[in-house]
């Protein structure tokens, strides 16, 4: 009887400690999920709409922990990517509008117009000046370089030595 009453105290011990065991993993579960997995989900999700370039939108975590160093960080970034892209934008359009206004103050000169690169190749002729050297203006700013209108192929080399490049 005696072993009988020893081993029932036993097992409610045991049960009263699985039943406390249970308690605390189900309370380090709730911490875990509020403190990680929950702020972890956010992030993804807030990544995910970067991703679809939505980068006004914002994610607000309270902590100071690493969690919230990250989610300030991707802030920090997509605010920067935000403004970046609305440069570009901005400038793309000042692009567009100044590159329309040389194209017709171009095409209305009464004098030849163009525009080289640092090869000093042809890369925009306008009508009058492929006319006053015998081209249309896009044989000249597809193949042609200053070089090709203004030396004659026997020079002594000045060119060359004017441009800083040798002939190859």
């Amino acid at each position: 009887q005696r072993a009988q009453e020893t081993q029932s105290t036993a097992l409610e011990h045991m049960y009263l400690l699985l039943g406390f065991n249970a308690l605390v993993l189900f309370l380090t579960y709730l911490a875990v999920s509020g403190h990680v997995v929950e702020p972890i989900q956010r992030l993804a999700s807030y990544c995910r709409q970067l991703a679809k370039g939505n980068y006004d939108t914002r994610i607000d975590h309270p902590h100071g922990d690493e969690i919230g160093q990250l989610a300030q960080a991707l802030n920090q970034s997509a605010g920067t990517i935000g403004k970046l892209l609305r440069a570009i934008a901005h400038e793309r359009k000042e692009l567009q509008r100044t590159s329309a206004m040389f194209h017709g103050v171009a095409r209305n000169a009464v004098t030849g117009v163009f525009v080289i690169d640092g090869d000093m190749r042809f890369r925009y002729v306008n009508t009058k000046l492929a006319e006053m050297f015998g081209y249309l203006p896009e044989e000249m700013s597809n193949a042609l370089s200053v070089e090709d209108l203004l030396i004659s192929p026997d020079s002594d080399g000045w060119w060359h030595q004017l441009a800083g490049h040798t002939r190859q």
